[in-house]
């Protein structure tokens, strides 16, 4: 959340992770413009939409969990 997003975006999970999990964020053309994970231990993940030049657009979040993978849309609307 915030969906949609304009300066910066928090994943958030309904526990802490046991294992470092790892969140993509592609366009729409499936290629990867942001890599990151959720730490051991915690619950989520802010990422910086300023700092990694992500401009406005529809994009796919995937966390990738040992047992599944969830995929959601987020969207990103900058002046």
């Amino acid at each position: 959340f915030p969906n949609p997003a304009a300066d910066q975006v928090n994943i958030r999970l309904s526990k802490a992770v046991t294992f470092a999990t790892p969140v993509t964020i592609l366009d729409n053309t499936g290629r990867t413009i942001y890599s990151g994970s959720i730490s051991e231990g915690s619950s989520q993940l802010q990422i910086d939409l300023n700092q990694n030049r992500i401009s406005s657009g529809i994009y796919l979040v995937s966390v990738n969990m040992k047992d599944r993978i969830q995929t959601k849309s987020l969207v990103i609307f900058r002046e």
